[in-house]
């Protein structure tokens, strides 16, 4: 038996939604952590400048 097209179409926007959320907090995760890196070294940068080590 085959579903109904209400069905199917109703099935490959929740996929889709769902991969794009997936995509989404990916992306977030990355970003957040690269922004926690450029500045961390920010940070070291400053420290090391305001010491007289540069």
């Amino acid at each position: 038996m085959i579903a109904p097209a209400s069905t199917l179409v109703l099935l490959n926007k929740n996929i889709a939604n769902f991969t794009h959320k997936r995509w989404e907090n990916q992306c977030s995760k990355f970003f957040g952590f690269f922004t926690a890196l450029l500045d961390d070294r920010h940070k070291r940068g400053r420290l090391r400048h305001r010491l007289g080590l540069i």
